[in-house]
């Protein structure tokens, strides 16, 4: 729908303003899917990127081996940059970030960035719960030791007491 304002009933001085059912936009025309959790995630169809299918690394054929079978090397995705989503996951932002950037953030310094977020009066209804949930587990896993730890960091990498405290914090 456009709705043309008038301002001070003068008709040479009116402002469209479009509104639509439709996540797209107004501006560029471009589209965009519905906004699910799985949008966020890498291991689902709807946020993996679909070049190298959610890896976040292409392999390439590195010559023949003495048993003819092809030796694999890695590259990092040339579309998500090693990221694994596609972009339009990396599209939506919260605090001028996406989630790949808040996913690499220490979880001392989320907590700190997520603290000092402000949600905008409208959104706040639903936006505030989740802003809650968020910090509280974050609190959790800072009073488990585990500040120093990033939420994209990888289990394997993590020591044995890292594993069971990150367990706690579940």
């Amino acid at each position: 729908i456009r709705v043309q304002v008038l301002d001070d009933g003068q008709s040479t001085t009116a402002r469209e303003l479009m509104f639509s059912l439709a996540s797209v936009c107004p501006h560029c025309g471009a589209a965009m899917a519905e906004i699910t959790p799985g949008l966020f995630s890498f291991n689902s169809p709807e946020g993996a990127c679909p070049r190298c299918n959610g890896l976040g690394v292409i392999a390439r054929s590195a010559g023949r081996s003495k048993s003819a079978d092809e030796d694999k090397e890695t590259t990092p995705c040339p579309e998500c940059g090693g990221a694994r989503l596609r972009k339009e996951s990396r599209a939506v932002k919260i605090g001028g970030r996406d989630i790949v950037e808040i996913s690499a953030l220490p979880i001392a310094t989320a907590l700190e960035f997520f603290s000092r977020l402000t949600i905008a009066e409208e959104r706040r209804t639903v936006g505030q719960k989740i802003l809650d949930q968020m910090l509280r587990r974050l609190r959790v896993m800072a009073d488990l030791g585990l500040e120093h730890l990033s939420l994209d960091r990888p289990t394997i990498t993590l020591s044995g007491g890292e594993v069971q405290r990150r367990r706690l914090a579940t």
